[in-house]
């Protein structure tokens, strides 16, 4: 499979996850699942941003590393270098079962959702999708 190199499919798909991962809070569904797909929604709308600006898809799944390349063209990014480190935990240790407990409350995952709609609000800002 190859990947869109059409940075508003990038956009639907982050939109997708996020929605699916508020369904999933709403309704006191896992926490491991939400994590993860709010993880996804943010690494893909970095990902999209990312894209708009170079017009090449970033391969990668560290939204901590994508981040910082965000930053390159938009210093407003900076501020989320933090909460992105921490949500970057979410892609591996929220998929599989660990051998020691990976523990992740209801209100970090909350936070994390909080921080993936600032993240596309920016990145709407900057782009356009026509």
């Amino acid at each position: 499979m190859v990947d869109s190199t059409n940075y508003p499919d990038w956009m639907e798909r982050a939109k997708q996850d996020y929605i699916s991962a508020k369904i999933i809070l709403d309704n006191d569904g896992p926490t491991n699942v939400a994590a993860f797909l709010l993880q996804q929604a943010i690494e893909k709308v970095l990902k999209a941003y990312l894209l708009h600006q170079s017009g090449e898809l970033v391969k990668g799944h560290s939204i901590g590393t994508l981040l910082g390349l965000c930053i390159k063209y938009e210093p407003l990014f900076k501020q989320y270098q933090e909460d992105c480190a921490a949500i970057d935990d979410y892609y591996i240790e929220t998929r599989y079962p660990p051998d020691v407990p990976f523990e992740i409350n209801k209100d970090e995952v909350v936070y994390a959702a909080v921080i993936a709609e600032k993240l596309h609000t920016i990145v709407m800002d900057k782009i356009s999708i026509t």
